[in-house]
């Protein structure tokens, strides 16, 4: 049997020749890509519930405190990942605006040149700083490792952090304005 991304099923999948040529032990990426297989074998998505995720770890044994204490690393991981992810995407959309204030500018300034001195003076010393600073930045941009690459996330993030908190700051000063109104409205109303 074929399978939409070209792998072919063996033919002799309960024989005994099959189960001798397995290893005994297994990788976890391999005991994964294993079970996503199975699953899918038998008509169910890759997803599973929190009781289906239970019954796995007491089959292996795992308690409900180690269960939930790696549920909450798993989530604290998957939240960096996230963040990482929605920074590169922050970065990059910088970069394009970059590349298009850069491309107008420089248009200008060449245009303005051609029409004052009927060719190029000038007006490439800017284009090419200009041109330079933005390889700099795109190389920071696609960077993503390194001390300077920590640093400058965790700036961001922080500056998130403070965003959003200023934001809930300013949602619960609106919403005491507006109960204050709505009290001194029906006060009046009285």
């Amino acid at each position: 049997m074929e399978y939409a991304n070209g792998q072919v099923e063996g033919a002799v999948l309960g024989s005994l020749e099959t189960r001798e040529a397995m290893p005994e032990t297994y990788n976890e990426e391999s005991v994964q890509q294993i079970l996503k297989i199975a699953m899918s074998r038998q008509g169910q998505s890759g997803d599973l519930t929190r009781s289906q995720l239970q019954d796995i770890a007491d089959e292996l044994g795992i308690s409900e405190d180690n269960l939930v204490a790696a549920e909450q690393t798993w989530d604290i991981q998957k939240q960096e990942r996230d963040d990482r992810h929605a920074f590169a995407a922050h970065r990059q959309s910088l970069l394009r605006k970059g590349v298009v204030r850069c491309l107008i500018v420089s248009s200008a300034l060449i245009l303005s040149n051609m029409l004052i001195n009927r060719h190029i003076v000038w007006a490439i010393y800017p284009v090419l700083i200009w041109g330079l600073l933005l390889s700099l930045q795109a190389w920071r941009t696609y960077q993503t490792e390194g001390e300077d690459y920590d640093r400058a996330f965790r700036r961001w993030k922080l500056g998130q952090q403070i965003g959003q908190s200023f934001k809930a700051i300013t949602e619960k000063f609106k919403d005491t304005l507006s109960e204050e109104d709505n009290n001194n409205g029906s006060k009046q109303a009285d």
